[in-house]
């Protein structure tokens, strides 16, 4: 061009999709792939045995606390939130409740698939943090798989399985980060943290990880690594506040319940099939 001009040629930023199929088809996850299959065999053979021989959630102590939320949505139309849990366990246990399939049944199938997603997870890790990952990936993986209190909390309705995934996701998202500072990265961070404080009132302590490793991800860079330490900070501050939000809102303890109004939750298992019955306490 004349005058000495320039033309500066600009890398249009790839899509999320695209991302994503230029991820999945590189060499390097094909082979990480491969190294976690006898895993994932062994965990879904394993998972596909106990959803046949039990299909049926186990009904812990603490399953009213997560259930109630359900009632309250099908017979008040209403969504609450029991006072000491969070919003995530609640809202995944109500889908299926909300729709016609068995919830007893759909939702340890939902956490199975966790469960396989966790292998994945646990595997990545490895490939990322240990030098000679090959040698370590495929029994961490099996380890993961064959783990009998993952089988036990997978299939029971609690909240353990939920809050490890997202602990481990949160791993994961800050490794990724570390490794390169993009904007899906960070986004990706932030959306691990706030799903892992959804699951347990403890997790909102793993904002601090997060802006203690943004920080030092960034190093000497402060503008770029102070604007997205605030954007953080910012999330979890939300978070904090829309958590009070909901304890003020709660509805009561299922055994307090019956006193100030004589409703209890009742599952019932018919053909196959689940719901919630609201019936006069004795």
């Amino acid at each position: 061009m004349s005058g000495g001009a320039r033309m500066e040629y600009h890398r249009p930023v790839p899509s999320l999709p695209t991302r994503l199929q230029e991820v999945l088809a590189a060499r390097a996850t094909r082979e990480f792939l491969a190294w976690c299959l006898p895993a994932l065999l062994v965990g879904f053979a394993l998972r596909f045995a106990l959803t046949i021989h039990l299909p049926y959630a186990y009904f812990h102590d603490d399953a009213p606390d997560f259930i109630c939320t359900a009632e309250q949505w099908i017979t008040q139309h209403r969504f609450e939130l029991h006072g000491k849990k969070t919003f995530l366990v609640p809202v995944l246990f109500t889908l299926p409740f909300a729709l016609p399939v068995p919830a007893a049944i759909t939702i340890p199938i939902f956490q199975h698939a966790m469960g396989l997603g966790l292998i994945l997870m646990v595997g990545a890790l490895c490939r990322f943090w240990l030098e000679k990952w090959k040698f370590w990936i495929v029994p961490l993986t099996l380890l993961a798989a064959l783990n009998p209190f993952y089988l036990w909390f997978e299939h029971t309705l609690m909240a353990e399985t939920t809050f490890l995934c997202c602990t481990v996701l949160v791993a994961l998202a800050g490794t990724l980060y570390t490794q390169r500072q993009t904007w899906w990265r960070f986004a990706l961070l932030n959306l691990a943290l706030v799903l892992v404080a959804g699951a347990r009132p403890e997790g909102k302590l793993l904002f601090g990880f997060g802006l203690l490793l943004v920080a030092l991800a960034h190093g000497r860079d402060w503008r770029a690594g102070g604007v997205r330490v605030a954007i953080l900070a910012a999330v979890a501050l939300a978070e904090v506040a829309l958590h009070r939000r909901r304890e003020s809102l709660a509805i009561a303890h299922p055994r307090e319940l019956r006193v100030l109004v004589p409703v209890r939750l009742q599952i019932v298992a018919q053909r196959g099939d689940v719901r919630i019955e609201a019936r006069r306490a004795r």
